[in-house]
């Protein structure tokens, strides 16, 4: 993990789960039309596959510095 940071792999994953977890919700328990519910799982959708590419840019970072050391 990059100097300064202490959370734990696990921790981080936790972390970003929970953050996906809650956007989802904030997402699909708006009130609203058929239509914007359908929007709103798209989103949900989207921003899971986000956070996954993120996370998973990280980790290879993160790999790429412990092996370099």
């Amino acid at each position: 993990m990059p100097r300064g940071c202490n959370h734990s792999s696990a921790q981080l994953a936790f972390l970003i789960n929970n953050i996906h977890h809650t956007v989802c919700y904030e997402l699909i328990s708006l009130p609203c039309t058929a239509s914007k519910f359908i929007i709103s799982l798209f989103s949900a959708y989207a921003v899971h596959l986000s956070i996954l590419a993120s996370c998973s840019l990280i980790l290879r970072a993160a790999r790429k510095m412990v092996a370099s050391k």
